[in-house]
C-alpha cells in the first residue's frame, strides 16, 4: 500500500484495518516516521479544515451526488499538498528523481521607445536606466519604477514603453504616476514613459493585478480586449489571456466598464464583483461570487487555487507557470474535475503527487514536458 495515501487517510479518519497494521509497521521501522506522524497528530488543523470542507459540498445539493462518488479524490487533491508541505515528500520520494523544472520567478523583457530591448530578472544588480535626458527608471529585485521627471524638463512628446513577461515569469512595476502593476506569465503592459494627458491610459494583454494611484482629476484607464476599465483609485485583477473573454475582479474602491467602443452603457462595478466581458457577442456579466473571485485574484497573493477545476484548466495554468508543455493522452482526463490549494512556489512534484493521488490519472515527465494519461 501508498504510505501517502495512508497518511491522507489517517488524516481524514478513514483508516481501515489493515492500513492501521501498515501504518503500525512504518513508524516502527524507523523512528523518523514514527516522530513524523506524532507531529502530525498535532496539526489537527488538517482534518478540522478538511470536515469544514466537507460540509460546504454538501450545502450544494446538486453536487452532492458526484461529490460522493469523487470524495476520496477530491480530499487527496485538497489535503496531500499540505502533506508534502509539512514533510511527507521527504520520507516518500527521497529515492526519486525530481524533475528539473522551477517554479516561474522575476524576468521579463523591456522595450523602450528608442527600439532598446532590455532583458530583466530579480538577480540583477540594482540600477538606473536612462529613458530619455529628463527620465529614469531604477530596477531592483524584480520591481521596475519609473520615477516622475521634473515637468519644467519633461519631454512634451508622448512615448511608449512596454513590459512583457515570458512564459515561467512575472515582474512588478511601478508607473510614472506610483500606480503599482504586477504583471503574470506570459503578459505585456503597453504604458506612456509619462502621463500628460486629462487621461491615463495604459494597454494590456495576460493578466495583471493593479494597485492604482489615487488622483481625483486623472481618471486610470486599462484597455483590454475591447473592453475599458476605469477607475479613479483602487485595487484589482484583470485576465484578458483570452480573445473571447476578458474577466475583471474588484478588490476595493468602485471601477466602472464599458466596451470600447460605446455601444453599451458604462457599469459601475463594488468589491467582490466579478466581471466578465465577451467581445464576440458585446455582452457583459456581472456576478457577487467569493469562490470565483478567490479562485481569479489567488495568484498575485502567491496561491494556486482551483475549485471543482478541470484538469486540462489545472494544466495550463501549471504550463504557464513552471514554463511546461503539457500533453495529454485522451479527452477524458482533460476534463476531469479538481479542487485544491497550494502555494505558486512549490516544488512542482508536489502539485503532480497530488494530481496523481486524488484520480485515476498516471503522470511522466520528459526534460520539459508533462505527460498525463489513465492508469
Amino acid at each position: 500500500m501508498d504510505i501517502k495515501n495512508i497518511l491522507l487517510k489517517y488524516i481524514i479518519g478513514d483508516l481501515s484495518s489493515q492500513e492501521k497494521e501498515v501504518l503500525k509497521q512504518w513508524t516502527d521501522k524507523d523512528v523518523r516516521h514514527a516522530n513524523y506522524l506524532q507531529k502530525l497528530q498535532s496539526r489537527h488543523n488538517y482534518s478540522e479544515l478538511y470536515i469544514q470542507y466537507k460540509k460546504k459540498q454538501a450545502r450544494n445539493a446538486k453536487r452532492i451526488q458526484w461529490f460522493s462518488r469523487a470524495l476520496w479524490r477530491r480530499a487527496a487533491f485538497w489535503i496531500l499538498p499540505f502533506l508534502f508541505a509539512f514533510g511527507v515528500g521527504y520520507w516518500t520520494n527521497s529515492s526519486q528523481q525530481k524533475p528539473n523544472i522551477f517554479p516561474g520567478s522575476s524576468k521579463a523583457n523591456l522595450y523602450l521607445a528608442n527600439g532598446t530591448q532590455l532583458a530583466l530578472d530579480a538577480i540583477m544588480e540594482p540600477g538606473w536606466i536612462l529613458v530619455d535626458k529628463a527620465q529614469m527608471i531604477k530596477n531592483e529585485k524584480g520591481i521596475l519604477h519609473y520615477v516622475s521627471p521634473d515637468t519644467m524638463k519633461a519631454s512634451k512628446a508622448k512615448e511608449y514603453n512596454q513590459l512583457k513577461t515570458p512564459r515561467g515569469g512575472e515582474y512588478r512595476i511601478i508607473l510614472p504616476d506610483g500606480t503599482k502593476v504586477r504583471l503574470n506569465a506570459l503578459s505585456s503592459l503597453n504604458y506612456p514613459t509619462q502621463f500628460t494627458d486629462d487621461k491615463r491610459i495604459v494597454e494590456l494583454a495576460g493578466e495583471a493585478y493593479f494597485e492604482i494611484a489615487k488622483d481625483s482629476i486623472r481618471p486610470f484607464i486599462v484597455k483590454a480586449n475591447g473592453l475599458d476599465i476605469k477607475q479613479y483609485g483602487t485595487k484589482f485583477s484583470v485576465n484578458a489571456r483570452s480573445a473571447q473573454e476578458t474577466t475583471v475582479v474588484l478588490e476595493e474602491g468602485s471601477i466602472g466598464v464599458s466596451p470600447a467602443n460605446k455601444e453599451i452603457k458604462e457599469q459601475m462595478i463594488v468589491p467582490g464583483e466579478v466581471v466578465k466581458w465577451c467581445e464576440p457577442t458585446n455582452e457583459i456579466t456581472i456576478s457577487q461570487s467569493e469562490k470565483e473571485s478567490e479562485k481569479l485574484t489567488a495568484w498575485h497573493n502567491d496561491r494556486f487555487t482551483f475549485d471543482n477545476e478541470t484538469l486540462g484548466k489545472v494544466m495550463e495554468n501549471i504550463s504557464l507557470w513552471y514554463d511546461v508543455d503539457i500533453c495529454f493522452h485522451d479527452i477524458e482526463t482533460a476534463s476531469m474535475h479538481f479542487t485544491g490549494n497550494i502555494g505558486r512556489y512549490a516544488d512542482i512534484q508536489v502539485l503532480l503527487d497530488a494530481i496523481e493521488a486524488s484520480a485515476n490519472v498516471r503522470i511522466k515527465v520528459e526534460g520539459k514536458q508533462i505527460i498525463l494519461m489513465n492508469e
